[in-house]
């Protein structure tokens, strides 16, 4: 992080009162704005990589809630029928 150190270089001259004030505070404020985007930019690349096991996951559920709902279905289906053949056998 070489911008950090002319940072503090930056905040020693201001604190030593070297040179321009005005000119050190607009140079202060410059290195402060590089250091934010880098950061900025830094901070959404690692919420892109975050993302996805959060949709992968999502998906999973999804098709988990899927199959579940599915094997509900069948074994309905399977007790209605089985009913239906109990009711036929038993009138014959």
């Amino acid at each position: 992080m070489h911008i950090i150190i002319l940072i503090w270089q930056v905040i020693k001259k201001i604190e030593d009162d070297t040179g321009s004030f005005e000119k050190n505070k607009e140079l202060l404020i410059k290195y402060l704005s590089l250091l934010l985007k880098y950061d900025w930019e830094r901070s959404k690349k690692e919420i892109s990589y975050f993302i996805w096991p959060i949709y992968i996951f999502g998906f999973l559920n999804l098709l988990l809630v899927m199959f579940g709902i599915l094997l509900n279905y069948v074994y309905i289906w399977k007790e209605f029928i089985k009913n239906i053949v109990e009711n036929i056998t038993k009138k014959y």
